[in-house]
């Protein structure tokens, strides 16, 4: 993706429109162990985003903007851990949030899973961090082993020091 998000302005809001077309090795396809549940050569997707905000709000911040509506649909394949053998179909995520000003307005299911077994997840990291991006596929490669063993998913992710790009 380059260049800037297409806006639409409505009344006094201003909406960003994100479209991202997805397509891109899948990373399992070439291990015989995951042909049952991830056998695409390509993993083809996409990602829409609608980001919006008052536009009083986005002329006057100078630290971003504290009220923020989202809009969020993916379509994808099969994930792996569905073992779905190349059936053919897909699947369609549909979100809608928005922004919270801190983690204490967070669902008390959401901050008990966060707090007791993710707090890697608390706080968003103070940098880019110096690290390979990370999607379900290769989440699920690297911890099939777990997965087999019929282990809780997202494996616990305890606080970890941040590694910054230089």
């Amino acid at each position: 993706m380059s260049g800037s998000p297409k806006s639409e302005i409505s009344g006094t809001n201003v909406t960003f429109v994100i479209d991202v077309p997805l397509t891109y090795p899948n990373v399992l396809a070439s291990d015989a162990k995951f042909k049952d549940y991830s056998p695409e050569k390509l993993y083809q997707a996409g990602e829409f985003f609608k980001l919006t905000t008052s536009l009083e709000e986005l002329r006057n911040s100078t630290h971003g903007v504290k009220n923020l509506h989202i809009d969020w649909i993916r379509v994808s394949p099969w994930l792996p851990w569905m073992k779905m053998k190349g059936k053919p179909g897909y699947l369609v995520y549909s979100a809608t949030g928005r922004k919270l000003a801190n983690f204490e307005e967070l669902s008390p299911l959401l901050k008990e899973e966060i707090n007791s077994r993710l707090p890697l997840y608390k706080e968003a990291p103070r940098c880019f961090l110096a690290a390979e991006n990370e999607s379900s596929w290769s989440y699920f490669g690297k911890y099939f082993a777990e997965y087999l063993k019929a282990e809780s998913f997202p494996i616990a992710a305890p606080v970890t020091q941040d590694v910054c790009e230089s």
